[in-house]
């Protein structure tokens, strides 16, 4: 009667269960095996050039902003600098590191265009503005409900954590490369930035 069928239909709820599993199909997995190998390849190093390129002009563009921000502030820093301060009355611009926003200051009143985006990073940036602007764009797409749940069931959950563990070796090795050539590349354009405004001591020969 009513027993067997409740029995019958947690059989089959029970048998769909089984077949919708969580593990990841067959070629989804050798895709992100090959993206995500973890001896690399030429897409994660094209992918860590762009990246680091992406970045390297987004820091660059606020470093700029901020340099015309200690620009613009030259005439405040340079009154300040006299300003008498210690038991002793000594200026504040003698002051080793009370004299490090008036230096910076009017050095970058001195040197506006020590610090300046290349053609590259114009072109970087102005990709991203495009990106950002098609993404948005497309996140408030008429076609989306606004009260639409953006929750992930158990599944899903465990599908994209099958998918994590195929590609984390490779995801490792691309951040650590990452890492190392963002802060070198950070680095050099910093000497050569400061190379241009006179903050670094030339060789005696020079």
């Amino acid at each position: 009667g009513f027993v067997s069928f409740t029995d019958t239909m947690d059989a089959s709820e029970a048998a769909g269960l089984v077949q919708q599993s969580p593990e990841l199909d067959a070629s989804a997995r050798d895709l992100l095996a090959l993206l995500f190998a973890p001896e690399g390849n030429y897409i994660q190093d094209l992918i860590i050039e762009e990246g680091v390129r992406a970045v390297d002009s987004l820091s660059r563009d606020a470093l700029i902003q901020m340099w015309r921000s200690l620009a613009s502030a030259a005439p405040f820093a340079a009154a300040v600098s006299f300003a008498p301060v210690g038991p002793f009355g000594s200026p504040l611009g003698l002051v080793p590191g009370l004299n490090t926003f008036p230096l910076l200051s009017l050095i970058a009143a001195q040197n506006a265009s020590a610090i300046d985006l290349s053609y590259e990073d114009k072109r970087n940036l102005a990709i991203i503005r495009k990106l950002t602007s098609l993404f948005l764009a497309g996140a408030q797409a008429p076609g989306l409900k606004k009260n639409q749940p953006t929750a992930l069931n158990r599944q899903q959950v465990e599908q994209l954590t099958a998918a994590f563990q195929v590609a984390s070796p490779g995801v490792q090795r691309m951040a650590n490369i990452f890492s190392e050539k963002l802060v070198q590349r950070l680095r050099e354009r910093a000497q050569a930035d400061f190379s241009r405004a006179g903050m670094l001591a030339r060789p005696a020969n020079a």
